[in-house]
């Protein structure tokens, strides 16, 4: 058996299906396992190992069961992968930009939204399927490290983020609304 930990839960309400997928990192850090886990009693229920070498965040859509990754904490592009055909890797939908030190993604309408650890825990949000990145603005604290998001509309916000910083305990979680160009609220 493959010595491996658990990467940090990214799993939030917007997940659905009865279950939560944590992705971790194996020794080899060639593969990624991702573990897949009952939301109620967080019993294990399985796992898979994909073609990537870190995996900060997966999140599936619930409607076509497809997969969305990055590699290496950040890049051009968001890996697929076809999770009703046994996690079958597809073809990557490519980014119109870089995007770096990404620590969480979320897909819900229409596309991924992305949080960030750099400087300012910058929020982007990448059109599905065309992969145009838009920067959302930050998480709305800049002190700590930003973490996961979640993207599922509630009353109070659209996004829903995490900063570890050590001067709150244990972190730090906003509810951010989001508006388009019209200034609609999304």
């Amino acid at each position: 058996m493959k010595e491996h930990f658990l990467a940090e839960y990214r799993a939030f309400a917007g997940n659905g299906g009865g279950s939560a997928r944590f992705p971790a990192w194996l020794k080899s850090l060639r593969e990624q396992a991702i573990a897949r886990y009952d939301v109620k009693t967080l019993a294990f229920v399985d796992a898979v190992t994909i073609p990537q070498h870190e995996a900060s965040f997966i999140t599936v859509d619930p409607k076509t069961m497809i997969a969305y990754s990055m590699d290496r904490f950040g890049g051009d592009a968001l890996l697929r992968y076809d999770v009703r055909r046994g996690w079958k890797q597809l073809t990557p939908v490519r980014m119109s930009q870089f995007v770096d030190r990404v620590q969480g993604g979320d897909v819900v309408g229409g596309g991924v939204w992305l949080s960030t650890d750099d400087d300012a825990n910058t929020l982007y949000r990448v059109a599905l399927p065309g992969g145009r990145v838009d920067a959302l603005g930050n998480a709305g604290h800049l002190d700590g490290e930003g973490e996961g998001v979640d993207a599922t509309k509630l009353g109070n916000g659209r996004l829903h983020v995490l900063t570890v910083d050590v001067a709150f305990t244990p972190v730090w979680m906003g509810n951010l609304a989001v508006a388009g160009t019209d200034g609609k609220a999304k």
